[in-house]
């Protein structure tokens, strides 16, 4: 199951209008702990993080396979040095790096194991990664797109590492004082129709529903409008959809 980015570009970056990602922020920001550090983000996409950071790391690059997003991120980032690759095949020096980090796109990856392995050749000595991500595995995990929308649960559930299999990867691929904690919690609740304005709803800017069918995907949106409907006419009390779920940040190191 792959994500065609080059489709997403366009309006990939409308996510930022309504989440701050604060959390995600202020992690990277404490990771750059020291003036001089050359920071890559493998996934960067549009290059939000890498415009974010730019002023904070000494020097920034990008790697993504996606073209589209790469030119998105040219405007966005203009100091940052990025190259169109894929995670598990980064064109960088070994010992070249003292930061990479990856901001929901772990999950994307090929072969994650072999991204790890490469990811820890390429930083210093005391050198660190950080995997950003959704973890749908937990328990109090929600979001009502899992309700209406058939066969989507399943297939984050098998394509998102759990956070905690993560940091054992980690550990496996040579890295060591592996952790993982919350980095942030995105909350909203939608009452009725105001669930239609929710840009994540919209096929063209999802990564979750390029991975469902087209049949389904209509399944899902019929059966959303057939539940507001419901409740329009008096047949079920308020309807909401929730959306209560976490980003971990799994951070390991290079000690040698």
């Amino acid at each position: 199951m792959t994500v065609d980015y080059n489709r997403l570009a366009a309006r990939f970056d409308e996510r930022y209008q309504h989440l701050t990602y604060s959390g995600i922020h202020s992690q990277l920001r404490q990771l750059i702990d020291r003036p001089g550090l050359r920071v890559l983000e493998v996934g960067c996409g549009t290059g939000h993080w890498l415009a974010v950071l730019t002023g904070h790391a000494a020097y920034l690059f990008g790697a993504d396979p996606s073209s589209a997003m790469l030119d998105k991120a040219r405007c966005q980032a203009p100091t940052a040095e990025l190259v169109c690759a894929r995670a598990e095949a980064l064109p960088f020096s070994c010992h070249s790096m003292d930061l990479i980090f990856c901001v929901n796109a772990f999950h994307h990856f090929s072969d994650p194991k072999r991204f790890l392995q490469n990811a820890r050749s390429l930083l210093r000595k005391s050198g660190r990664l950080a995997i950003f991500g959704l973890d749908p595995h937990e328990p109090d995990e929600k979001w009502y797109f899992y309700d209406y929308f058939p066969g989507l649960r399943e297939i984050d559930l098998t394509r998102f590492v759990p956070h905690r299999e993560i940091i054992s990867m980690m550990t496996e691929a040579g890295f060591h004082n592996s952790f993982s904690r919350p980095a942030e919690r995105i909350q909203k609740t939608y009452f009725g129709e105001e669930v239609l304005a929710d840009p994540f709803l919209d096929r063209a800017s999802t990564s979750q529903l390029q991975l469902i069918s087209e049949k389904a995907y209509m399944q899902g949106k019929k059966a959303i409008i057939s539940r507001l409907q419901s409740a329009s006419e008096g047949k079920t009390g308020r309807v909401s959809f929730i959306i209560d779920h976490h980003l971990f940040a799994t951070v390991g190191t290079r000690k040698d």
